[in-house]
């Protein structure tokens, strides 16, 4: 920003022992520090806050991770509820599209964003001939040159944050417009004539969803395959979730799905509609069916929990 000499948290540096190493890091220089936290069970947010005591805080949404740890989504969203319990004398950015942030008491100041015409930033999307997304964002129309519809949303909540602290729409926009992916976040990567869609960093059912709607907005020529390790802490929910990646496959038609993983078995079941599927054991299988079935003009979409190091397959499969 312009206007602010801003620390972040790097990398997954969001637990009980992360966070306090991104807070010594924190000097005079910084205006605003834009902090992480991160939580697998009870108990972890409410710690975090008594650390950072936040005046500013986002709850992005509510979403089925994590379960082994917390048991229940209610009891993610408990969790992540302290944190606007914390912002008494702060402020709670809303995210008005998830009816269970909608829901929590704000003690504070509340600043809504959505795509509602009530909200405080009030946000429409739309798709172009070309694939492409256009952000409507309270009057301000954003070409954002990108067909990822989890960051156009993901726009919109900074946008609302960084109006709120006084930057200037101007540079918001050129923000967004020149935005480039960190790797295993939906990178885009040409690597022999193929369209690799690197979304490896990790994974739950609702990023898996929202990839493989991604990798459905790519057009033209070529298959379109999708490349799934397990989902990790899912608890008892683990069959069921991974059961429903496989349907939204079906739903949207791609041409192939290479799943590995205990679980991952369970989305190659959910598997019809004459897509072709293959469940693999072992990396060393998977890797040597896609040096043999992946050709140029294809676009593949690799995903899975951070644990089965996805990125790695992708290495294998394009080395040399």
């Amino acid at each position: 920003s312009s206007i602010h000499r801003v620390h972040a948290t790097e990398g997954n540096f969001n637990t009980s022992v992360g966070l306090p190493l991104t807070l010594l890091t924190l000097d005079d220089s910084h205006s605003i520090s834009i902090l992480e936290l991160g939580a697998n069970q009870p108990g972890d947010i409410e710690y975090l806050c008594t650390i950072v005591e936040p005046t500013h805080g986002i709850i992005t949404n509510i979403a089925p991770a994590h379960l082994e740890g917390f048991g229940s989504v209610e009891a993610i969203a408990k969790s992540k509820s302290v944190l606007f319990n914390s912002l008494e004398n702060g402020i709670a950015f809303v995210n008005t599209a998830d009816e269970r942030i909608v829901d929590f008491q704000i003690p504070g100041e509340k600043v809504t964003f959505g795509l509602s015409s009530d909200s405080d930033f009030p946000a429409d999307i739309h798709q172009e001939n070309d694939g492409t997304l256009t952000l409507i964002l309270d009057t301000h129309v954003v070409a954002t040159g990108t067909m990822n519809l989890s960051f156009v949303k993901n726009c919109i909540a900074v946008s609302s944050i960084a109006v709120t602290l006084g930057v200037k729409w101007e540079e918001i926009v050129g923000k967004i417009q020149s935005f480039t992916p960190p790797p295993g976040r939906c990178q885009v990567k040409q690597l022999v004539g193929i369209t690799v869609i690197d979304d490896t960093y990790n994974a739950n059912l609702v990023s898996s969803l929202a990839a493989l709607d991604y990798l459905k907005a790519f057009s033209g020529n070529g298959r379109r395959i999708f490349v799934f390790g397990d989902m990790f802490e899912l608890g008892e929910t683990a069959p069921e979730q991974h059961v429903k990646v496989g349907e939204k496959c079906n739903e949207i038609k791609i041409d192939g799905v290479f799943t590995i993983g205990e679980n991952a078995i369970h989305t190659d079941s959910a598997i019809n509609g004459g897509i072709e599927h293959r469940h693999f054991s072992s990396p060393a299988d998977l890797i040597t069916s896609l040096k043999k079935n992946l050709h140029a003009g294809d676009k593949v979409l690799f995903k899975g929990s951070r644990g089965m190091a996805m990125e790695r397959i992708i290495e294998r499969v394009f080395e040399n």
